[in-house]
């Protein structure tokens, strides 16, 4: 069984009609619906499905803890996760389920906007930004170059869609505890899949001559206009997210010579804020360290592959 978590905050009839194109186009499944907060009525109207089940955070959290919770609440043997504002194709997390069972990995689908914007994403590749003096902030670009194959392996993921088995997430990826409000939740799982060695991949769907979609695995996905953030999170607190997966997933060293020197952070969170990181992730630190399979050089040498070694990092820097 595949158990489907969604997170959610005043989603209103997105979240119906998301949780209806599940029951429509999935087999052998529940429903998880964590409720961040919300206020309005869309959780208690999905509610009478028998396949549902709901779980409350009395305040706003955040995403990751929303999602931590969610798997914690499931069934399945596979994790999917989804935003309250998608849809599913026919089949989509039930392929994805299978290929995460085959080969251990995570997989995410081709992705496109509810409003179609013409383009289609086949997966991403992760960067760190360097741009608007964000440098420092863990991202990725999307793929829009349709691949040949129809099972490619990709660096990172944007946005939500993907499927994992659950001891996967649960022994090696899980959501950084302590990440709050919005950002960083897919960095943070593909930061620790890449150094836990768990591949990543995209599972092509198929599209007719004029770009539409045939059939094949999709789950669109509402990108809000003028940007995409449902959590209205000071940059601090994003920031303090970005640098909270440096502490847990990089060594100490690398930690202390490049994260803890970063102008974002040392202006945003000031020298106490990332004192207080470095502090309150220590045990995560040294837990995620016991399980690294990939060493901190190979990180910068995947992003050189890309051409998008942020200024300040030396290509023989490990």
């Amino acid at each position: 069984m595949i158990s489907i978590v969604i997170t959610t905050h005043n989603e209103g009839d997105e979240l119906i009609r998301t949780v209806d194109s599940i029951r429509e186009n999935t087999n052998d499944y529940e429903i998880i619906v964590v409720d961040d907060g919300g206020t309005d009525d869309s959780v208690g109207r999905v509610r009478q499905h028998p396949e549902v089940k709901i779980v409350r955070n009395d305040e706003r959290i955040g995403i990751a803890y929303s999602r931590n919770r969610g798997v914690d609440e499931s069934q399945g043997d596979c994790v999917g996760f989804l935003d309250g504002h998608q849809r599913v194709s026919p089949g989509c997390m039930n392929d994805c389920a299978d290929l995460a069972r085959q080969t251990g990995g995570m997989v995410w689908p081709s992705v496109r906007g509810l409003k179609d914007r013409g383009w289609t994403s086949f997966g991403a590749h992760m960067r760190i930004q360097d741009h608007h003096r964000k440098v420092g902030f863990f991202g990725g670009r999307y793929n829009r170059t349709q691949p040949r194959d129809k099972v490619v392996r990709i660096g990172t993921m944007m946005v939500p869609g993907y499927v994992v088995t659950k001891d996967v997430f649960n022994g090696k990826i899980r959501l950084v505890d302590g990440l709050r409000g919005w950002g960083a939740s897919e960095p943070a799982l593909s930061v620790k899949a890449f150094f836990t060695d768990t591949p990543i991949f995209g599972l092509k769907a198929e599209f007719r001559a004029d770009g539409t979609w045939r059939r094949g695995p999709m789950a669109r996905h509402y990108f809000r206009e003028g940007g995409h953030m449902p959590f209205r999170q000071s940059f601090k607190g994003v920031s303090r997210n970005h640098l909270a997966i440096a502490r847990v997933c990089f060594a100490d060293d690398t930690f202390n010579n490049y994260w803890r020197k970063i102008r974002i952070f040392t202006k945003k969170l000031g020298k106490e804020g990332i004192e207080s990181v470095y502090k309150d992730f220590t045990d995560q630190h040294e837990e995620f360290q016991k399980i690294k399979a990939r060493p901190d050089v190979e990180f910068w040498r995947g992003l050189m592959l890309e051409d998008d070694v942020p200024r300040g990092v030396k290509r023989n820097e490990g």
